[in-house]
């Protein structure tokens, strides 16, 4: 792990804002006691890893 203090209380500052924007279905999905800290997604993204991520804007689910 190569995260600075720094690093973790601004990647918690992101997924406490993405949290707080998500919409009520993806709020009924991500509970709280399933959300991963900074800390805890850094810890589980050590080595090698293949991540894949995607987002959605409003704009593309009124499509």
């Amino acid at each position: 792990m190569h995260e600075t203090s720094a690093d973790l209380v601004s990647l918690q500052d992101l997924l406490d804002r993405s949290a707080a924007a998500a919409g009520s279905h993806l709020r009924s999905i991500l509970t709280p006691e399933r959300r991963l800290t900074a800390s805890e997604v850094s810890g589980r993204l050590t080595g090698m890893s293949l991540l894949a991520l995607a987002t959605v804007t409003a704009r593309t689910a009124d499509r």
